[in-house]
């Protein structure tokens, strides 16, 4: 007697398939796009007739006219603020730091920002701004 193979029966669910990629391809659309909502506050620059791009990667603090904190893109409180400075000055003592303030943003926030910076050191600052146009 000659002998019988067995044939393995494979079947693929299709649309659980297609409905886990589609999940997946949900939960990455959805968490890119909250978290660029999430650390990228609205900041409206001022125009300045001389400006200068900086090349290099420098640590950025953001002021949003409402007061909110940014450091390098993530919300951040005064007092975090003050900590991660410190951290950074013992790291990184030459790093520049750029403040990117909102045009409506109280001149006192922008100006205690700058006394934390100078606190620990970091004397290298500079300040954001967009290239006026020409009328």
């Amino acid at each position: 007697m000659a002998s019988r193979r067995k044939s393995m029966d494979v079947s693929l669910n299709l649309p659980s398939l297609v409905d886990v990629v589609f999940l997946l391809l949900i939960f990455s659309m959805l968490t890119t796009t909250f978290s660029k909502m999430l650390t990228k506050l609205d900041v409206k620059l001022p125009e300045a007739r001389a400006v200068v791009e900086q090349k290099t990667k420098n640590t950025i603090i953001e002021i949003a006219e409402d007061g909110r904190l940014a450091m390098n893109g993530n919300l951040i409180s005064l007092d975090e603020l003050d900590k991660k400075l410190a951290e950074l000055a013992k790291e990184k003592p030459d790093e520049t730091i750029i403040i990117k303030a909102d045009k409506n943003v109280r001149y006192g926030k922008v100006i205690e920002v700058m006394g934390i910076c100078k606190s620990y050191n970091l004397n290298k600052l500079g300040m954001a701004a967009l290239e006026q146009q020409p009328t």
